[in-house]
This record gives structure tokens, sequence and C-alpha cells, in this order.
């Protein structure tokens, strides 16, 4: 099993189109004290289904759950993000 962590800023987008193509499965994690870092997951998905097939499995998982009294993206925002396509959300 190889991991590949990759940067979440978008100069990195089309730099991480290898390591996609070569992906058995996408994980996606946002910080949810940071809504931009949610926003941003449209782009990342979208530029995953352009390279990958959309059959490829994908799970979101929200970090810095120890500052959930900044919390600025609800699990429940998350998981309408992530449910619809069969993803999953931890």
């Amino acid at each position: 099993m190889n991991f590949v962590d990759t940067s979440g800023q978008r100069y990195f987008l089309h730099h991480n189109e290898d390591n996609i193509r070569e992906a058995d499965a996408i994980v996606f994690v946002y910080d949810i004290t940071n809504p931009e870092t949610f926003t941003a997951l449209d782009q990342w998905l979208w530029t995953v289904n352009r390279v990958k097939p959309r059959t490829l499995p994908k799970m979101l998982i929200g970090n810095k759950l120890d500052m959930m009294h900044v919390q600025a993206v609800s699990a429940s925002k998350a998981k309408e993000w992530a449910i619809p396509e069969g993803r999953n959300y931890s």
C-alpha cells in the first residue's frame, strides 16, 4: 500500500495528476475550522473525476476534531457533500 499526501494548494492540483492516475482510492481531508479547505473540495473532486473514472472509491475526512469549539464546517454539511455520489464520510 502506498500513500501520497498532496498539498491542498491550487497550485499543486495539476501537478498531482500522475498520483491520481495511479491511485486505487482517494481520501479527501478538510479542516473543520477552515471553510476554505471544504470549499476547495469541489475543485479537487472535479480534478479527480477528470483524471480517473468516477468508480474510484472516495472518502471524506474532517480533521482537527479537537477544535470543535471553533468548528466552521458542520458534520451535516460535510455529509451532504459526501453521500450523494456514494463517497464515505468519517
